[in-house]
Parts: C-alpha cells; structure tokens; sequence
C-alpha cells in the first residue's frame, strides 16, 4: 500500500476500516499466525482487543492494515518495511510526541567505562548459549565472575549477573531481541513489557536489591536494542525496590548503558500506574549510546540521556549506513568508543522519536502479548539456535574457553570460561 489516508473523523475511519476489511484481516493473520492463534478474530477477542475501541488511537495514521503490518515488522526487526511504514505515516507522526526523554539524576560516565558496558552488552547471548558451565568472562581486559543466569522460556526474557573483579557494581546485562523468537518478537511489538513483567525480571530486580544491601557497591544494568528498553526499566524498578526496602542510596548507586536501545519509559510507566517518580530516576546515572541512523532507537522514549555517534569503518573514516547497518554496528562502536577524538565527537541529546510507532506499539502491544500468553505457542526450548553474535570466535583449553574478537580486528573482545567442555552441539552454535 503507498501513500497515506489522513482520518480525521471517527465516521471516516469506520468507513476505511470498512474498505480495507480483507487487508485489516490478512493483516492480524500476520500477527496472530506466528503465535498460534488461528482465527484473527478470536485472537482479538483473547486479547481484549476490540478494533472498533481502535479508532480514536489510529487516528491520523496510515490504513489499519499498515497499521497493522508495522506490529509483525517491529517484532522481526524488518528494517526495510518499517523504513517503508515510516514513509507513510504523515509528518505529525514522523517527529516526537508530548511524552519525550526523562531525564535522571546523573548522566555522567568515563569513556572506558562506556566502552566496557558496551561489549558486555553482547555477554548476556554468549553465556546463555554456552550454557550452565559459564563461570567466569573477560571483556575488553576485565574481568567478571557470572554469579548468576537468568531465563524464562515463556517471556523470552534472558539476562545474567556478573560480579566484576576490580570491586566495581553488580552488573545486569539484559540479552536483546533473538531474531526468529516467537516471545522476543511479541516481546518487541509490547516495547518490552511482556519481558519486565515476567517473574525473572522481577527475580534480577529482587537480586540487585539483595547485591546494594549486602555489598553496597551500587548495580549496573546493560543491555542492546530491546535489552536496552528492558535495562531502562530494570533501573528504574531496582532504584525504586531500593528506595523502599530503606537502603542507602545516592545519585549514581544505579547504572544505567544502552546500545541502540528500544525506548524503556513506556514499559516503566505501564509498569508504575503511567507516571515517574523524579526521586527515584534521581538515583540512576544513565546514558544511552546509539550509532546515527539507527531507527529501533526512535521508537518509544527514554530514560536518561542520549549520545549518538556517526557511523564509521575499521579505519576510523566516516561511513554511510542503512537503518539496518546502523543498528548494533559492532565495528563502529568498537572503534569509535576506546577512541578519544571519535568518542568526543559524539553528540548528546535524545534521538527524534517516531511517535506514530510508538503509539501503535502501546495501543496494540499489550493485547499482542495477552494473546500469545493465552495461546500454546512457544518458542522450541529444544532448538539449536545460532549465536547471533558477530565475529570471529574459537574453542581453546579443551573446548573450556570461548573467545571472541567481536569487530575481527584481531583483538579478543570477549573471553568465557566453563567449568566444563562445551558440547559439540553447542560448539557448532558458537563458532
């Protein structure tokens, strides 16, 4: 479909959706398919849904059914056809709406501890494949105990908790989306929300807690794409669980660092009744970190500060990317962020949001995630699934050390150890 059709009254929008029947149907099939639920209408009426409560949401956007196709787009990251919805939408919903950025108490971090936080940010993917046996992990030259691993099948929620040697903050890296996950996909359409309502991130929210009480060394949540909207609410949810169990807590005791991170405040204020509470985003230190031209990060808003940087090659020179190519471009953030003149180079402010996005994923996201939790499609907890993970990466010591140079510079970026072989299944997955 080109163009688009400018509603302005609810009769006008009835009478599209009246139009458009076949296509608002194929539509939802799209949506409803991949997570089991064969009749569109039942999927609806499971959801909550009902399309017609729709019409003052969608007002001002595109027909129902591009409406429709940006939810199944979002979920796959299928940068070209969300590039092409973009295109349709009319201009008052290509920039910002009301609800932009929300500032925290700090946004203030080192060059090298952006660095760090943003090769740990691919962690979460490498020891949850490797498996149970991942014990300890070496990024950019530090090194981290893996104290614990975090997962929920249902959800697709993932995450680990690493203990950093060198005595610095519990460290949460929250794993970003799995293409061709099922509850990734819908977690993505819902902003993250059916993630940050699931009883393992609420188990890493009751473990950070546990850490700032019995440590007191403050925590750090990391995480990319749609991991980074979840590390935004997780740091949120910890400041404030922190705050009312009576610890001590200051500007910073909570970290916050995303890479091309999907908008968390959404999720967080689903999450706490629709609004913030400025004393509690007071507690965190945050920054989110996106390379230009990434478009998974201009949608939803954030929490905490933005810095965007140009894209480059290997060499440091400036590069045109697509929208797909900007997003987690490993070789660009690893040779822009140990960089001084490239980092500094970075630009601070939040990214424009796409609200006509936003706002189908908030009207639509929920009633996705209610009626894939109502269905019987999961993901296959059985499936041998690719790492994801760019790079070149071997097995050493017996198959008991993974190491990864991430941007093929030859340098090893990431290192992990088990306490047993990797199995030969497994090895296949990671090399």
């Amino acid at each position: 479909m080109s163009g688009s059709i400018n509603f302005t009254t609810p009769e006008e929008i009835e009478d599209a959706l009246a139009e458009a029947g076949n296509d608002v149907t194929d539509a939802v099939t799209d949506i409803v398919d991949p997570i089991g639920v064969p009749q569109p209408a039942e999927a609806l009426d499971v959801a909550g849904i009902d399309l017609s409560g729709l019409i003052d949401d969608i007002a001002g956007l595109p027909s129902p059914a591009a409406v429709l196709d940006f939810v199944s787009n979002l979920g796959d990251l299928n940068f070209a056809r969300l590039e092409g919805l973009l295109d349709q939408l009319p201009p008052e919903y290509r920039g910002p709406d009301a609800t932009g950025q929300v500032n925290t108490g700090l946004s203030s971090f080192l060059q090298l501890q952006v660095e760090v936080g943003a090769a740990l940010s691919a962690t979460a993917r490498v020891v949850q494949t490797l498996g149970p046996d991942a014990i300890a992990m070496q990024v950019r030259g530090f090194d981290f105990a893996i104290n614990e691993q975090y997962e929920d099948s249902v959800s697709g929620f993932s995450a680990i908790k690493v203990l950093p040697a060198d005595g610095g903050p519990m460290v949460f890296v929250i794993d970003g989306l799995e293409v061709g996950s099922i509850a990734d996909s819908v977690a993505a359409v819902d902003l993250g929300g059916l993630q940050a309502r699931s009883a393992a991130f609420q188990a890493m929210i009751a473990d950070a807690v546990e850490a700032q009480a019995t440590l007191g060394r403050g925590v750090q949540f990391v995480g990319p794409s749609l991991g980074g909207a979840l590390a935004q609410v997780a740091a949120y949810e910890a400041a404030e669980a922190m705050q009312d169990a009576g610890l001590s807590v200051t500007p910073g005791t909570v970290r916050l660092l995303t890479v091309d991170a999907l908008g968390g405040r959404d999720a967080a204020e689903a999450l706490n009744g629709g609004t913030l509470d400025p004393s509690v985003l007071s507690v965190i230190n945050a920054l989110n970190i996106r390379t230009q031209g990434d478009l998974i990060s201009r949608i939803g808003s954030h929490m905490g500060e933005t810095v965007s940087f140009q894209a480059v090659d290997a060499n440091g020179s400036p590069i045109a990317v697509t929208a797909a190519d900007a997003h987690v471009n490993v070789t660009s953030l690893l040779r822009t962020l140990p960089d001084a003149t490239l980092y500094n180079a970075g630009v601070r402010g939040a990214p424009e949001e796409i609200s006509g996005f936003s706002l189908v994923a908030n009207t639509l996201g929920r009633g996705v995630a209610d009626a894939y939790l109502a269905s019987n499609e999961r993901d296959d907890p059985n499936a041998l699934v690719p790492l994801q993970v760019p790079g070149n990466a071997e097995l050493l010591n017996g198959n008991t050390l993974y190491r990864l140079d991430a941007n093929t510079d030859g340098v090893v970026d990431i290192a992990v150890l088990t306490s047993t072989p990797v199995p030969p299944a497994v090895a296949d997955l990671v090399l």
